[in-house]
């Protein structure tokens, strides 16, 4: 059985996912089962998809320079979270349309820009 690390408190147990064979589940709060692993991989693409669609919204291109590919572009942020990385982390788990009141604030930029934006 494939190892899954869970924080939660909701109940779990060991079952077998079509997907993923034996591995581990917890129970919604809804009383339905889900397997983890599963959940886990959803809530990253979806975080892929929204990642992806805000930064097509704001051209898909670094604001700077012009490069293009979206694996290398950051969201700069001009006013600084001041070391607030719970701030931060709470928004991967918030809805597209408060992301995108966080981003709006930020200006989209290569990896190559950000690191001489901060390098200065």
């Amino acid at each position: 059985m494939k190892e899954i690390v869970y924080k939660g408190s909701s109940p779990t147990e060991n079952r077998e996912c079509k997907h993923c064979g034996p591995t581990l589940y917890r129970q919604r709060k809804d009383g339905k089962w889900i397997c983890i692993s599963c959940a886990k991989k959803r809530t990253v693409a979806q975080r892929v998809k929204n990642k992806k669609l805000l930064m097509e919204e704001r051209g898909g291109k670094c604001e700077r320079c012009g490069f293009s590919d979206i694996r290398a572009l950051d969201w700069h942020h001009s006013n600084p979270l001041n070391g607030d990385r719970d701030y931060y982390n709470s928004l991967q788990n918030k809805s597209i349309k408060e992301f995108r009141a966080h981003t709006s604030e930020c200006e989209l930029i290569c990896a190559n820009c950000h690191r001489i934006e901060h390098s200065s």
